[in-house]
C-alpha cells in the first residue's frame, strides 16, 4: 500500500517546502528512471508496490517535498501502476462486451 511505500522511503523533514519545485523544466528531468526502464520493470513482473517504490526512489525531488506532497505523489503513482480488478454484475450488455472483446 501507499503507506508502506512511504514508510520505507522515509518521511519528509519538518522544514520541507515545495517552494523550489515550481520549475517546469525540472519536472521532465526529476525522474532518473526512463520510460523504457519502468516498462522493463513491469515486464519483469515487479509488483505495484515495488514499481512505485522504484519510481519514488528514482525521483530527485521526492525527498525535498512536504509529507502531504509525498503522499499525494505516491497515491498518484499507485493509481497509475497498481493493478486493480473490478467485478461487474453480469448483464446482457456486459456479457456482449466481454465476448465481443475476445
Amino acid at each position: 500500500s501507499v503507506t508502506e511505500v512511504a514508510a520505507s522511503l522515509g518521511g519528509a523533514s519538518a522544514d520541507a517546502t515545495n517552494a523550489e519545485l515550481n520549475d517546469e523544466r525540472e519536472a521532465t528531468t526529476a525522474q532518473s528512471l526512463s520510460h523504457a526502464e519502468i516498462e522493463a520493470l513491469k515486464a519483469g513482473g515487479a509488483s505495484g508496490e515495488a514499481l512505485v517504490h522504484a519510481i519514488a526512489a528514482g525521483s530527485k525531488t521526492f525527498a525535498s517535498k512536504t509529507a502531504f506532497s509525498q503522499e499525494k505523489y505516491l497515491r498518484k503513482k499507485a493509481r497509475k501502476h497498481f493493478q486493480t480488478v473490478t467485478a461487474l454484475r453480469p448483464s446482457p450488455l456486459v456479457l456482449c462486451d466481454h465476448f465481443m472483446a475476445k
